[in-house]
Order: C-alpha cells, then sequence, then structure tokens
C-alpha cells in the first residue's frame, strides 16, 4: 500500500535572494571532561589540564584556570577520552589556537580547532556528537 507524503510549496518573489549562514561545519555538542593541552615547540614543556566545554568534529572549547605558558602562535596537541558506541577512546589531535573568552570568575574558555586530524578520528569524533544528540532528544522527550 503506498502512502502519499504531503508536500509544502512555499514562493516567494524572483527578487527576494536568501543566503545560508552557518558558523560552524560541524555540530557542537555539550562536554565536560579532563583535556591536556600541550604546547608543540622547542622549550615547550608545560602542559594544563582544563574541562572541556563543548566539542566538535572540527574543534574544542576548554576551561582553563591559566594560560599564561602557553604561546598562541604555537601548536598543540591535546589528549582527551571521548566514549563512543560505549568503549573508550583515547584522541591526542594537533590543534590550533582559534580564540580565548574570559568568564566571570577570573577562568578563561580556550577554543582550538583541529586543522589536520585524519578521517578515522573525524568521523569517530561526528559518530560521538551524534550519540551525545540523540542522548539529549531522549532526555528532553523524557521531561
Amino acid at each position: 500500500m503506498m502512502q502519499s507524503t504531503p508536500l509544502l510549496k512555499i514562493a516567494y518573489a524572483k527578487e527576494f535572494t536568501h543566503e545560508k549562514e552557518q558558523m560552524r561545519e560541524y555540530v557542537r555538542v555539550d562536554f565536560n571532561e579532563s583535556v591536556e593541552i600541550q604546547p608543540v615547540g622547542e622549550g615547550m614543556s608545560h602542559s594544563i589540564i582544563g574541562i572541556s566545554r563543548n566539542i566538535s568534529a572540527g574543534g574544542i572549547a576548554v576551561v582553563v584556570n591559566n594560560f599564561t605558558y602557553l604561546y598562541k602562535p604555537s601548536p598543540y596537541l591535546l589528549r582527551f577520552t571521548l566514549v563512543i558506541e560505549g568503549k573508550k577512546r583515547s584522541f591526542v589531535l594537533a590543534s590550533e589556537y582559534v580564540r580565548k573568552e574570559a568568564l566571570a570568575d577570573g577562568r578563561l574558555v580556550i577554543s582550538f580547532r583541529f586543522p589536520q586530524i585524519n578521517a578515522e578520528d573525524r568521523q569517530a569524533m561526528m559518530r560521538f556528537c551524534f550519540e551525545q544528540q540523540l542522548l539529549h532528544m531522549k532526555k528532553s522527550k523524557q521531561s
């Protein structure tokens, strides 16, 4: 038995133009876990531990108490673990500093992007974000 699918047709004036406006390439989800931030380069042995705020397959935002030992122009290695499909998976990703935002309590939110992430790691992170979205939707429906 075939069912018809309802269709909605919207007409607009030909002179009307619209643009797709999207700031992010990947969906970002809340994520609160420990992240180690390690600068890469000569003489840069200090690393700090922060707590992630959110994550996507393209980057991560991390809350830190202090950013003075780290240097903006330097590349970074970020180490963290995600639970994907019920299994823990550790990541060590090359990253670049994007920006920092001061919080009212004096801590900083540091945003990093993953410019050279391999396809397997990116796919795993996309899977994680998808799973987190599904969990959030289930929790919202139960409330």
